[in-house]
């Protein structure tokens, strides 16, 4: 099974792409919607201000989309995951959403701001590749692309044993143990770090700048510009 239908099984009926407030508990206790708009804040700074041709690669349920502060006229979001688009669109019935699987997506439009979070983590080098060159067709001049929240390799033992949730070591082994993942993909998917992201984005004509991502203290964000 290739990455893509094996994620594809994944989320097929899921309808959480599993944001938890759970996460930010070093930060201090917080409700659902006072984690979302943190967290949402955090997204928001990388987009550098850019609030108007907006494609979210990667949508989910919409759960972080109230926070962003987009028109809804002007924002596309794509998903493989009809069950988890379904609850997006019932919640804001007139969103423009898609199903489409997101390192193989492009359309004819160009944006301004292209962003996705916590997808890249799926992808392997090929996907990453193809959804890099895929984004730059697509991009206005002077547009970004954010790849937000990938999972950083520096950190990956840390996790695993615990260091940074303690609650890890058991969320892996029952999830292993019920076959939903493989060992390697250890809960989270692939694991980057800057220089894997700096060579891809060189590939494709990218400049990239990193930025720690502070609700996920083992994730780290890439913004990237056309050179």
């Amino acid at each position: 099974m290739n990455e893509v239908d094996k994620w594809q099984k994944f989320w097929k009926d899921k309808t959480d792409p599993g944001h938890g407030v759970k996460d930010c508990d070093h930060l201090f206790p917080r409700t659902p919607e006072e984690y979302f708009r943190l967290y949402a804040k955090e997204l928001t700074f990388l987009f550098d201000n850019r609030t108007s041709k907006i494609l979210e690669i990667g949508c989910g349920n919409g759960s972080l989309f109230p926070f962003y502060g987009f028109d809804n006229m002007t924002y596309k979001g794509v998903d493989f995951s009809q069950s988890m688009l379904n609850e997006f669109q019932n919640k804001f019935p007139d969103i423009n959403v898609g199903c489409h699987e997101a390192s193989s997506y492009l359309d004819k439009e160009t944006y301004e701001l292209i962003f996705s979070n916590q997808v890249v983590q799926f992808f392997d080098n090929q996907m990453f590749s193809d959804h890099l060159s895929n984004a730059k067709k697509m991009m206005a001049p002077n547009a970004i692309l954010v790849c937000a929240s990938i999972p950083w390799k520096q950190q990956k033992f840390r996790y695993i044993l615990g260091k940074i949730d303690p609650q890890v070591p058991k969320k892996i082994l029952k999830k292993v143990l019920k076959n939903i993942i493989t060992p390697n993909n250890l809960a989270v998917g692939n694991w980057f770090d800057f220089q894997d992201i700096r060579n891809l984005a060189r590939q494709h004509g990218f400049t990239v700048e990193f930025y720690p991502s502070m609700c996920y203290l083992y994730r780290f964000h890439a913004v990237l510009k056309i050179a």
